[in-house]
């Protein structure tokens, strides 16, 4: 059950996984949207900001052309006032005649703008009773002389008017000042937002690529993950995890070829467990894979870094032994390992003792390929179990008792 729900658990995290990648590309792209968007909308308000401000900037020069209008009308009068010069009457006429003009220029442009409408008439009324009472002064300097005039400017009539227009032009100038700044407020406040929103963007976009980053280093360790263990599988036995029979003869056409070519010497010994199937019979098939797995450790144990313990199916076993001192050391390994897998085994079911026979084969003498060394190991085995099994036997029939007769 486990390993079922552990492979459920792997599908539905690489299927979480995907879908999360999935999702934050979506998000990525409609935030991108959403600020390409907005950016959009931003940009129209700042181009009607920016035409906000230009007429306001237009209004205002047009005021102070004005306001520079009056002025020099007003100049122009009283030199003409004081001088009598043609000169200056011309110019009083000439400057009169734009002022009309620039007003009602003003008021056309600033039609949208119903403050400015509420005081263009007073300003109108203002500054046709000054230039009213100019024309009267006017014409009391070419009718009495300079000294009539003198007498009606002790009044303060026209002071007090051109105050007035100053007045109204002051104020005219505020409104359009006020609008000035209250349109660069709002496009500064939409700067702002939109530098906001580009921040929080790209700080959500950088979380989404880190947890896509994530999810993509998870899903890379879980594939790394998958293919070594179907690699594991497909070149180990799943019961012992030693090398299974594929991988054995991988091994073993390495080692052959290295020992051919340096002229080393190369031994195969196959194993058969005495006694193996009543242990299965007796306890049941749990035990019985118990001992397999202790008789794969013991195995394993044994060998050199340069060696191979291998499971090729059932209870046999093959071991490789690359770069050998003598024949002899193969014989010796054989007898180290049957004294190891004899040793009792606590299991499940109580102590269980096994033996185990060997066949030993040796290259070059028994052969230089592997097929031709399996064999000799296999006919050598046959002959270590017809001599009585617990033993081992070489191609030459050499057992256990005659090697420690001979040593």
């Amino acid at each position: 059950m486990k390993p079922r729900a552990s492979r459920w658990w792997g599908r539905a995290g690489g299927m979480v996984s995907e879908h999360l990648i999935a999702i934050a590309f979506g998000f990525c792209a409609t935030g991108l949207l959403g600020l390409g968007f907005f950016a959009l909308h931003l940009l129209d308000r700042s181009r009607d900001t920016d035409a906000w401000v230009l007429h306001a900037a237009v209004a205002i020069g047009k005021l102070e052309a004005l306001h520079l209008a009056l002025v020099q009308t007003e100049s122009a009068g009283r030199a003409f006032l004081i001088s009598g010069s043609a000169v200056s009457r011309l110019r009083y006429d000439r400057v009169l005649a734009t002022i009309d003009e620039q007003l009602a220029a003003f008021k056309a442009y600033t039609a949208d703008n119903p403050d400015q409408q509420k005081l263009i008439p007073a300003l109108e009324q203002n500054i046709a009773r000054r230039f009213a009472y100019m024309d009267a002064l006017i014409g009391l300097r070419v009718g009495h002389g300079v000294q009539a005039v003198v007498k009606a400017t002790m009044v303060g009539t026209g002071t007090r008017e051109m105050e007035s227009i100053r007045a109204n032009i002051s104020e005219m100038k505020t409104i359009e000042t006020r609008l000035l700044d209250e349109r660069r407020a709002a496009q500064a406040r939409d700067d702002a937002r939109f530098e906001r929103a580009l921040a929080l963007l790209i700080v959500v976009g950088i979380a989404l690529m880190a947890a896509m980053f994530w999810n993509m280093k998870r899903l890379w360790a879980a594939l790394s993950h998958a293919q070594a263990a179907a690699l594991e599988q497909a070149h180990h036995d799943t019961l012992t995890g030693l090398p299974n029979r594929r991988l054995l003869h991988d091994r073993l056409r390495v080692a052959l070829a290295r020992a051919n070519r340096y002229g080393d010497i190369l031994a195969v010994l196959c194993l058969d467990l005495d006694g193996f199937k009543p242990v299965n019979d007796t306890y049941g098939h749990a035990v019985g894979d118990e001992l397999l797995r202790r008789v794969g450790e013991r195995l394993a144990g044994l060998m050199r870094t340069e060696d191979t313990a291998a499971r090729i199916g059932g209870d046999e076993f093959v071991v490789v032994l690359s770069r050998i001192e003598d024949v002899t050391y193969s014989e010796r390994v054989a007898a180290r390992i049957m004294r190891s897998l004899c040793a009792p085994y606590a299991l499940h079911g109580g102590p269980v003792a096994i033996s185990t026979s060997i066949g030993i084969a040796v290259s070059p003498a028994d052969g230089t390929e592997a097929a031709d060394l399996l064999k000799a190991a296999d006919a050598a085995l046959y002959e270590a179990k017809k001599l009585g099994k617990a033993r081992y036997a070489s191609t030459g029939t050499r057992t256990q008792r005659e090697v420690e007769t001979a040593s």
